[in-house]
């Protein structure tokens, strides 16, 4: 029995001084050791505390191992060790714990504190005050600006530090490779694993020509030797370093592409096609004559072409010679039955690029390009296609039409792009002056529709079929290859408005207060009627469903042009979801609108207190309306809502793919709306010209300019969207899904 009433256990005795039972061999353990230093006691960790060894539980007060405290024993650890602002609060559990229920101040919390930028809610401005091109910031899971849906327009560059760049190959954006040469003729390598590039100079003067990856490990370079007469062999990258393959013959390699790691194919000068099949290196059938492009959709379907421009195909057992109007230079296989193929055109002076459907060729010239201009291909679809072209420029292909980029890629006129792959999302560009280049999705093109005069109105029914309207009565047709001016006025009158239910029904309002009513019916356009009033919007469900809204109303059924009664009248605009749901704007009086709304069978008025300018009607409980200088109103089916958006112009022109894709235009600017947010949208300037008109589909944006400096139109083309869908659209050369495949590439489509 001790002083303080406890009982010891036989082999114990009393420490009456520090109220405990302790054995001789706790003392013992401790003997010779300080305060606090580690002990063992009958087989179990302990801490020496006032000269006895005590065994380490949750509960005793002194933290230990395993705990990140015990009691009050916090181990000098505050709120901020365990990630909050503030430092007070911290607390320990009966588990040995940290609780931090009383902590304050940490991202998540919804509140700004720290240094956040942002926490929860997005934070204020947009991706274009970041010096992006499009797009909403979010906030990020750390607390600061995101900027995944931000868009970037055409192809920015970055350094490699590799003065003359040839090849370029990857896996993914975090595993590319670029070789090429110093200006003193050394081979480089270059790497980027995502976050910069790093280079490997090469002490010989072997000519590095291409590289091609098969995976992060496994990777392969053509060398061309030191120069004429002095072949070389492959490298090979093993996942550490290069190194040349002593096995493969002696020649003068110049392409190189792979199925896998056991169907690498060399093109070469002086020894045909080489193949390694994983273990052993043989020539590839017998092709003769230098061989300078190479490429394939597996290990028994590859194709070649020579030096002389002839193009061959390896079937598996031998090479066959294709016939193609093109003195072949690259070369790309999307699949068996779709191979693109690029250069001099045989039948005309002029740049060509064919493509291989399975059965037969397809090819396109331009003659404005000189015959040896086009330098790289890639093809991600049938309607998605790049090549790079005269002075550092790309060129898109849709299907039917090659877009010039708007501005060079290369950042100087002697440069050109060396090579085209796509990996993931994204299309890279190897320039010949050191930088690569990637395409993010977005990119503005130009078709110029060579009218002399002022554009005024824009109607499309896809991206090869446009119709342009000037102020002489002219209206411009593209038809995916060419534009055709139409002489539709006698009297050479603008053409007011625009508007088609399709491509061979199209209708356009001439001659200001005559209201002379022309119609286009695929082939010709004549005069139909004369109103007697001026007309400035049209609005068509069908071909014998066409509203004309102006000074008055008139209803064209199939067969005659009747006026209609709607209470209202100097219409501006209008729009609508289908024969059943028809809006139009009139202006009635300082800062009001009418908006008239047609149900069907009757029409009703609505006065607003803003002065519209335009609509565009996605559905009866959601239209879009621009109104008084940069406001935008939106109608949900119930009420109005009103956005101030981010442009200092007014708001002119609206257009709508989608409800989470709409685009509103002042002659200046432009913003975009995601379904969420308006955001601004980076548009080109064209001299003194203005934007008149714009239209919207899933892969494009067509933005009309007219007046001085020139009357054309600038295409956003879009190939990925800004918003991601659940599936994907089979036919419109965008990746929907945004899964990396548009089309036909992607499974969901035949």
């Amino acid at each position: 029995m001790c002083e303080d009433g406890r009982l010891c256990a036989p082999g114990y005795f009393c420490d009456d001084e520090n109220d405990r039972c302790i054995s001789p061999d706790q003392v013992n353990a401790c003997a010779g050791l300080d305060e606090g230093a580690a002990c063992t006691f009958s087989g179990a960790p302990g801490s020496c505390r006032m000269g006895a060894c005590e065994p380490l539980v949750c509960g005793d007060g002194l933290r230990s191992l395993g705990e990140a405290c015990d009691a009050s024993d916090l181990g000098g650890a505050d709120c901020t060790t365990a990630g909050f602002y503030n430092p007070d609060g911290l607390a320990c559990t009966s588990f040995c714990t940290f609780d931090v229920t009383a902590c304050t101040g940490s991202c998540g919390d919804n509140m700004i504190n720290g240094d956040e930028l942002c926490d929860g809610t997005a934070p204020a401005g947009t991706c274009f005050d970041l010096g992006f091109d499009a797009g909403a910031l979010a906030c990020a899971q750390s607390c600061g600006f995101s900027f995944a849906s931000c868009g970037r327009f055409g192809w920015p560059g970055e350094p490699i530090g590799i003065p003359f760049a040839y090849g370029f190959a990857g896996t993914s954006e975090s595993d590319l490779w670029t070789v090429g040469e110093d200006a003193s003729g050394n081979g480089v390598i270059a790497h980027s694993d995502g976050s910069g590039w790093t280079r490997e100079m090469r002490s010989s003067t072997d000519k590095l020509l291409a590289v091609w990856a098969v995976t992060p490990t496994d990777a392969w370079i053509a060398s061309a030797g030191a120069g004429i007469g002095q072949p070389g062999r492959p490298l090979r990258w093993n996942g550490t370093q290069w190194a040349t393959d002593a096995a493969a013959p002696l020649a003068d390699y110049s392409d190189v592409w792979a199925a896998g790691s056991n169907a690498v194919y060399f093109a070469t000068l002086d020894a045909g096609v080489q193949w390694f099949d994983g273990s052993t290196w043989q020539a590839l059938g017998a092709l003769s004559g230098p061989v300078v492009a190479i490429h394939g959709a597996g290990a028994g379907d590859v194709w070649a072409a020579k030096a002389d421009g002839t193009l061959h195909h390896w079937t598996g057992t031998l090479w066959q010679p294709v016939a193609v109007n093109v003195r072949v230079r690259h070369l790309d296989v999307l699949a068996a039955d779709s191979v693109w193929v690029i250069g001099s055109s045989t039948t005309a002076t002029a740049a060509a690029v064919a493509h291989w459907n399975g059965s037969s060729w397809t090819t396109y010239t331009d003659a404005s390009v000189s015959s040896e201009a086009f330098t790289a291909v890639v093809a991600i679809a049938a309607n998605d296609v790049w090549v790079a072209g005269p002075a550092g420029q790309v060129r898109h292909f849709d299907g039917i039409r090659w877009i010039d980029a708007a501005i060079r890629v290369t950042t100087d006129v002697t440069a050109g792009v060396a090579h085209l792959r796509k990996l993931g999302d994204l299309v890279f560009g190897a320039a010949s002056n050191g930088f690569v280049h990637r395409y993010r999705g977005q990119m503005f093109g130009k078709l110029n529709p060579n009218d002399p005069n002022t554009t005024l109105t824009l109607w499309s029914s896809g991206p090869n079929d446009l119709f342009v309207g000037d102020l002489r009565g002219n209206v411009n047709r593209y038809n995916g290859q060419t534009w055709t001016l139409h002489p539709v006025d006698t009297a050479m009158a603008s053409i007011t408005a625009l508007f088609g239910s399709g491509p061979s029904d199209v209708w356009g309002v001439s001659g200001g207060s005559s209201g002379r009513v022309q119609r286009w019916n695929g082939s010709m356009w004549s005069l139909q009627t004369s109103l007697a009033s001026a007309v400035n919007a049209i609005w068509a469900s069908g071909p014998t469903d066409v509203w004309f809204f102006g000074a008055g109303v008139h209803r064209y059924d199939g067969s005659m042009f009747t006026p209609v009664a709607t209470g209202a009248s100097s219409y501006q605009a209008a729009s609508g979801s289908g024969p059943g749901d028809i809006w139009a704007l009139a202006p009635s009086g300082a800062g009001t609108t009418t908006i008239a709304r047609y149900n069907g069978a009757t029409w009703s008025l609505t006065t607003m207190p803003h002065d519209m300018t335009a609509i565009v009607v996605l559905a009866p409980n959601n239209v879009f309306v621009t109104a008084d200088n940069n406001h935008i109103l939106h109608f949900d089916g119930t009420g109005w809502t009103d956005t101030i958006a981010p442009v200092s112009t007014r708001l002119v022109q609206i257009a709508a793919s989608a409800p989470d894709d709409v685009i509103a235009v002042s002659q200046s600017e432009a913003v975009h709306f995601d379904g969420t947010t308006w955001t601004p949208l980076r548009v080109p300037m064209e001299g003194f010209a203005t934007v008149r008109a714009v239209t919207a589909a899933a892969g494009y944006i067509d933005l009309l300019y007219g007046g001085a400096g020139g009357n054309v139109v600038r295409r956003l083309i879009r190939t990925r969207p800004w918003n991601c869908r659940a599936t994907e659209t089979c036919s419109n050369g965008v990746d929907d899904d945004c899964d990396g495949n548009a089309d036909a590439l992607d499974t969901e489509c035949p």
